[in-house]
């Protein structure tokens, strides 16, 4: 399973999912995981 800021989005097959439809970075800014320098 992954976490991203404590809610699962599921396991490998789904985040990898979320990547090509494009939503696992928007995911991962909206956690702060991500920032712009």
């Amino acid at each position: 399973r992954v976490f991203i800021n404590g809610k699962c989005i599921g396991g490998g097959d789904d985040t990898m999912a979320l990547e090509k439809r494009g939503d696992l970075e928007r995911l991962l800014r909206e956690a702060k995981a991500i920032v712009d320098l």
